[in-house]
């Protein structure tokens, strides 16, 4: 255990939800007597300025020896392949992505699976570069000994391992970081609805078109800060995106006293990733348009009312840090 470092692969000069839990795994472990690092995958880049809070060191390759452990997030599953000696742990922040990053290099058959559109476009593609041949499969991966562990984010990741027989799974989750706890002011609240234009805008836009005299608020190129300000300042967040993971903004739209109203996509479809109540589910391939518009108008005039309703999902919520401790500890130290 003295001897023993860990290496995260991370994306360079990458600032979002998956990029910052790589680096609180990092700060995590480095704090509480680990030797941890980050392993860009542009060596000699910068830490990011919204991760220098954490206690980060940066190293510019892993060391492949047999006491160290590699984390890999899903995007770099192919580098299982070039680790000899080293520990891996996989850690899956979300399964969507999982083939989305691995789609040009990953098994057909596992393409297949998972979704017959995206199969049908990449087997032509492959055709079309005559490569045939394939870098990551669900069985290479359960099948490498030197994996000890495969680290889930979400419900949805264990449910997708357990699906396909992998082994020694542990929970691996994430939390928010603690601006968004500060509480909110239920008086600056204002009769608007957020939404994330990159996620779920075939069917948010159907929404908008439905209630033009709705005041619908994009969450777009802002910064940390004027996400929670806009956040904060709204009485509703939606989201119909696919939910590849436990996503981070309807949590941080729930610290910041937003009435949540998802799909059922994805993390959304588990109780335990999204945890609140079903009423406030709606799955957009079934329910009538003007039912969500209605949902979301009858949450506004009764705000006060209906945000008690996330009164335990904000609790949740506000622990996933100490739990998150706990797994890293757990699995690391």
């Amino acid at each position: 255990m003295n001897n023993q470092k860990i290496f995260v692969l991370a994306p360079a000069n990458v600032v979002t939800g998956g990029a910052e839990l790589l680096h609180q795994l990092v700060d995590v472990v480095n704090r509480n007597g680990g030797d941890a690092y980050i392993v860009y995958s542009s060596p000699g880049v910068m830490i990011p300025a919204d991760y220098k809070k954490y206690s980060i060191k940066v190293a510019d390759k892993i060391e492949d020896i047999e006491s160290n452990i590699i984390v890999l997030n899903e995007g770099v599953f192919n580098v299982v392949t070039d680790v000899k000696k080293a520990k891996i742990v996989l850690w899956w922040l979300s399964v969507d992505n999982f083939y989305h990053c691995n789609r040009k290099k990953l098994c057909l058959s596992d393409i297949w699976m998972f979704n017959k559109g995206m199969f049908w476009k990449e087997l032509w593609n492959r055709i079309k570069r005559f490569r045939m041949r394939y870098e990551v499969s669900i069985e290479g991966l359960k099948r490498n000994s030197q994996v000890v562990v495969n680290g889930y984010q979400s419900e949805y990741a264990h449910s997708f391992l357990k699906k396909n027989g992998f082994n020694s799974l542990r929970s691996l989750g994430d939390y928010i970081d603690s601006e968004y706890l500060k509480d909110f002011d239920v008086v600056i609240k204002e009769n608007a609805v957020a939404y994330n234009p990159k996620k779920g805008y075939e069917f948010t836009r159907k929404l908008i078109a439905s209630a033009p005299d709705l005041d619908w608020r994009p969450i777009s190129g802002l910064d940390r800060a004027g996400v929670i300000e806009l956040l904060k300042r709204c009485k509703v967040y939606i989201d119909f995106g696919n939910h590849p993971g436990k996503d981070r903004l309807p949590r941080e739209a729930a610290l910041c006293g937003c009435v949540i109203i998802t799909g059922r996509r994805g993390s959304a479809a588990f109780s335990e990733d999204v945890p609140i109540l079903d009423s406030y589910k709606m799955n957009q391939y079934r329910v009538n348009v003007k039912d969500v518009v209605k949902k979301i108008k009858t949450a506004m005039a009764d705000y006060e009312s209906a945000i008690k309703d996330f009164s335990d999902y904000k609790s949740i919520i506000s622990n996933e840090k100490k739990v998150f401790e706990s797994e890293i500890k757990d699995v690391f130290l």
